[in-house]
């Protein structure tokens, strides 16, 4: 796959994965956050079993670490979001967590002992300021919550999870690595479901919506592959890429909940295409080291 096929699948996954701040609004009014993470990814990972099983024969043990840490990662970060998302609004808790576009270069560069490269700085300071302006767009300045400090942790999870994707994925397979992370945290999410609270089945169609949108958009196809497509590009891309998150969680909530669009929100999103577009032509002058890497075989 070459780079430019992984930077669009990459954008489609998180894109896809977006939708999922509304969905998991709407679901925690007929059930508790493990009980929907239990039903979300137990149900994908069946469904990828049946697809493709065949990928989870003859995996080496790493590949069952690996999944292991990666759905623990994944659990965390999305029982913090849950947990936020009860007192914060689903577009502004897309918009922290996704400061990962901050994170993730920094932390990658602290890994290596090195400094951040300029581009890399300069992207994700106009994606930062993209950011800032969407969450501000209703004109209020940006107090922090006690819902909001645990989406704040929720970003700094994923960035870790995107980090850890990153490497994993070179060295397994990617569609076996998201079958098994899907797998993992779901059984995760099913110990402090049945520990926690009193798991049920929802009661509604608009319950049920929400679980088989969640299973099928938001998981089958998203979280399966970003590892897909980060096994052919770099961290530091990957964590620009969840820039978009906040942008879809913008338009959905025009679409779906008649929000306005303020002059605000207009910035922020001109700013966030601008961070990627800016990196995009920045990565053709000078090409990440991290990309010399070759990926393990999707097949």
């Amino acid at each position: 796959m070459s780079e430019k096929k992984a930077e669009r699948l990459l954008a489609l996954a998180i894109a896809l994965r977006a939708v999922s701040y509304l969905c998991n609004k709407l679901g925690l009014g007929e059930m508790g956050r493990f009980t929907l993470l239990m039903l979300r990814f137990g149900g994908a990972f069946l469904l990828l079993v049946l697809l493709f099983g065949r990928k989870l024969k003859g995996c080496p043990k790493r590949t069952f670490v690996h999944g292991a840490i990666l759905g623990g990662l994944y659990f965390g970060m999305l029982s913090c979001e849950l947990t936020g998302l009860k007192t914060t609004p689903s577009s502004e808790a897309s918009f922290l967590e996704n400061t990962a576009i901050v994170w993730v270069p920094l932390i990658t560069a602290a890994l290596q002992q090195r400094r951040p490269e300029s581009k890399t700085l300069i992207s994700a300071l106009l994606a930062l300021s993209g950011v800032g302006f969407l969450a501000s767009r209703n004109g209020g300045g940006l107090v922090l919550s006690s819902g909001q400090l645990v989406i704040m942790l929720a970003s700094l999870l994923y960035s870790s999870a995107i980090l850890a994707t990153a490497a994993f994925s070179r060295q397994d397979d990617p569609l076996a690595l998201g079958i098994l992370q899907a797998g993992f945290c779901g059984l995760y999410a099913g110990v402090a479901a049945f520990t926690f609270e009193q798991p049920a089945l929802p009661a509604t169609a608009l319950g049920w919506g929400v679980v088989l949108v969640l299973v099928f958009v938001c998981t089958l196809l998203g979280y399966t592959l970003q590892p897909i497509a980060q096994a052919h590009t770099s961290p530091e891309t990957a964590g620009l890429m969840c820039a978009l998150s906040p942008l879809v969680a913008m338009l959905l909530g025009i679409v779906f909940l008649h929000e306005a669009l303020s002059i605000q929100g207009m910035i922020g999103a001109l700013l966030i295409l601008s961070a990627m577009l800016y990196s995009k032509s920045a990565r053709h002058r000078k090409k990440s080291p991290v990309l010399h890497h070759q990926p393990a075989s999707a097949d």
